[in-house]
């Protein structure tokens, strides 16, 4: 390791290693308490030993001091298994060797146990099966009913991507983002189903056009051509001419060469 950074991210992604962090004024001042028998014999093959030296590592000095608030030399500081605290520390003086091998044989059996309880735990845990249903494809995944909500939403997220909404079928509410909730917490047992909630955009608005307004127009001017004709025997009338004014954009006055022309243009032009 080549920093404290690196010691304590080790320690938090494997929290059932035994964490110890040495401050020490020079190089080797410790050499005799970790290279001596009774502590060889006890220090676990998997514990992660860091040493500061404040002629060489004054950043990890000062971090150390900021994250925990100790900032003697000559101290030794212990994380037990499933800690991120402190749980033995010896400030400003070593101990003797066969004190620290005696509280490392110490530690290591409650690891022991602390684990073999956690293992008999999750054995106990009943079993829930989770199907996802989303808009393409379906999965299913099995989980505990201890597991926190965060796990199940890290699932989706995996399967689905992020950012999706999904509702349980049995209470039709969407799956809450509290972490703190266990499946157990939402009633969720045995098994549940999960529908992906979709978004759907709004259908276009269809404006419509109210044409009776024209149709209006269409007939008066008809009834006003039909009268025109009817004073004026001259012109060519049929029923077709009538059909014509159905719309007032296909409307043709009659070709009289007087009075029909002069007429006709006022109308259209609204000034009768």
């Amino acid at each position: 390791m080549k920093s404290l950074s690196d010691a304590l991210n080790l320690k938090s992604h494997e929290p059932a290693r035994i964490l110890i962090i040495s401050i020490e004024n020079t190089q080797n001042e410790a050499d005799w308490l970790f290279n001596s028998i009774p502590v060889l014999n006890s220090i676990p093959n998997n514990a992660i030993i860091y040493r500061i030296t404040l002629s060489e590592s004054i950043a990890d000095y000062t971090s150390f001091t900021a994250q925990f608030g100790y900032f003697q030399p000559t101290s030794l500081f212990v994380f037990g298994p499933h800690s991120t605290q402190i749980s033995k520390c010896w400030i400003s003086n070593y101990p003797n060797p066969e004190e620290f091998a005696s509280y490392l044989a110490e530690i290591r059996i409650d690891s022991f146990q602390q684990s073999e309880l956690i293992e008999n735990n999750e054995k106990s845990a009943k079993k829930v099966i989770i199907y996802a249903r989303g808009q393409k494809f379906s999965k299913n995944h099995t989980f505990y009913e201890t597991d926190s909500v965060s796990v199940l939403h890290k699932w989706l997220d995996e399967e689905f991507g992020p950012g999706n909404n999904f509702k349980i079928s049995t209470s039709s509410e969407l799956l809450p983002k509290d972490s703190n909730l266990s499946l157990a917490n939402l009633g969720i047992v045995h098994s549940a189903v999960l529908f992906q909630e979709f978004t759907r955009s709004k259908p276009n608005k269809i404006e419509r056009i109210n044409t009776s307004c024209n149709f209006s127009i269409s007939r008066f001017l008809s009834k006003i051509y039909m009268l025109f004709q009817f004073c004026n025997p001259f012109s060519n009338f049929s029923d077709e001419d009538e059909c014509f004014f159905n719309n007032i954009f296909e409307y043709h006055p009659s070709t009289n060469p007087d009075i029909a022309a002069v007429l006709s243009e006022n109308i259209l032009h609204g000034n009768l």
